[in-house]
């Protein structure tokens, strides 16, 4: 398999979604009774549903980039939580891991109820009990929270509001740019 099928084969597998069964099945099946290069045979309706539910699953990866909030805890662990629609956490650790490659952090996916510890190292994948507040509300408990911590977060809020034009607020706009399943997460919402 190319990698870009290959690629497309995995992203559509973390969409998670039944009715991708079979389209996967059979999308396997050509791919390996073909002589040539048919993942790219879009008119084939199941090339066509793997690659077309692949391009969701990585809209959806690239949102969890943008939107990912991390959280310093007291000892200096970082603390990320979303809720994406897919499964593509797996598919973000990496760039995380890279970014923060110092740092160690916590991201986790609370839908799924699982996620991944980085210690500077590699990472983990790590379950948490539901009932922590931290999982259940998204935000680190002050007692938690490293002191510097809050006042990141003022500050960011503070230059949030500054930032704001009043006479150009477009909520409609801003809804379709930033959806509002990761608002809760946000803090400068």
């Amino acid at each position: 398999l190319q990698s870009e099928a290959l690629a497309a084969l995995t992203a559509s597998f973390l969409s998670e979604l039944e009715e991708m069964d079979m389209p996967i099945f059979r999308y396997i099946v050509k791919v390996f009774i073909s002589q040539s290069g048919i993942e790219r045979d879009f008119t084939d309706p199941d090339m066509l549903s793997v690659f077309s539910t692949a391009r969701k699953v990585r809209g959806e990866k690239h949102r969890v980039l943008q939107f990912m909030r991390f959280q310093k805890a007291a000892d200096g662990t970082y603390f990320g939580i979303m809720e994406p629609l897919y499964n593509v956490m797996p598919l973000t650790v990496a760039h995380f891991a890279d970014r923060f490659a110092d740092q160690k952090f916590i991201l986790y996916d609370k839908r799924r109820g699982f996620g991944y510890y980085y210690d500077g190292v590699r990472p983990v994948e790590i379950t948490m009990p539901e009932n922590l507040n931290h999982i259940s509300t998204g935000k680190l408990d002050p007692d938690i929270m490293d002191s510097d911590e809050r006042l990141f977060q003022q500050m960011w809020k503070t230059y949030f509001k500054a930032i704001a034009i009043k006479e150009r607020m477009n909520p409609r706009k801003q809804r379709q740019d930033m959806p509002v399943r990761f608002w809760k997460y946000l803090v400068e919402k």
